[in-house]
């Protein structure tokens, strides 16, 4: 069965070959692809592999892209850093998602499952379950943060809040100007919070949506403006450009 990896960094890339290889010669390893670009191009051209495996943010946008553009019926595995995406991925044809680092007894679990859809009649009950239980999840996005002012715990709610920074440690800003300290690092906020609310611009900042005011280009990437911080312009890292602009028009 043929088996094409979408993946833009080489060394990820590199690692992903390698566990599909060490699953036997069941599988035949296509050259990777790496953009949204180039794989629409390929798929475009060549028949359709029997199962992909496909990181979510690549350099020129979302692998979502891909499919909304392409009406495919590949099942297809999804390998990435964050769980925010994943409702998204079981709507197109996802059958596993992977959080990386991905581990070989991890992905040939994912090949596995490959086969188990094409002989199991539990397999789509399976699915909707998994779908069902996302959909739990998504309702379960944190709507509030407790935080501490001076001797007082006071409530800060997620409609109250612009952006959390990490300096040293991470803050929450709210849109008044206050900051305060909260005990996540950004890994862990961008896991809890509404993805459609809020998005990491850069490794040391996530922004709420409802504060954008203004976007502006600069050398490599992208500067946001907020509202009520006239002095404050945060940089939208360049490989986050494409999907930070994806985001917006939702």
């Amino acid at each position: 069965m043929e088996v094409l990896i979408i993946e833009d960094e080489q060394a990820t890339s590199r690692q992903i070959v390698r566990h599909l290889e060490s699953y036997g010669s069941k599988l035949q390893i296509l050259q990777p692809l790496t953009s949204v670009s180039e794989t629409i191009a390929w798929l475009s051209n060549n028949p359709e592999p029997d199962l992909i495996f496909s990181d979510v943010e690549l350099g020129d946008g979302l692998c979502f892209e891909i499919f909304s553009e392409l009406p495919l019926n590949v099942p297809i595995v999804f390998l990435t850093a964050y769980d925010r995406y994943m409702l998204k991925a079981f709507e197109v044809n996802s059958i596993d998602y992977i959080l990386k680092p991905a581990s070989e007894e991890r992905m040939h679990q994912a090949v596995d499952k490959y086969f188990k859809r094409h002989v199991s009649s539990n397999y789509e009950f399976e699915l909707h379950q998994l779908l069902k239980e996302l959909k739990l999840k998504e309702l379960n996005y944190k709507q509030r943060f407790l935080v501490k002012k001076g001797a007082k715990t006071v409530v800060i709610r997620i409609f109250e809040i612009a952006y959390f920074e990490k300096d040293e440690v991470v803050f929450l800003v709210t849109r008044n100007s206050g900051k305060f300290v909260v005990n996540h690092s950004l890994e862990e906020l961008i896991s809890i919070l509404d993805p459609k609310l809020f998005f990491r611009v850069n490794r040391q900042c996530i922004v709420h949506v409802d504060c954008i005011k203004e976007m502006k280009p600069a050398i490599n990437n992208l500067k946001i403006a907020l509202e009520g911080f006239l002095n404050l312009e945060i940089i939208v890292s360049q490989r986050n450009v494409p999907a930070f602009r994806k985001w917006l028009e939702l």
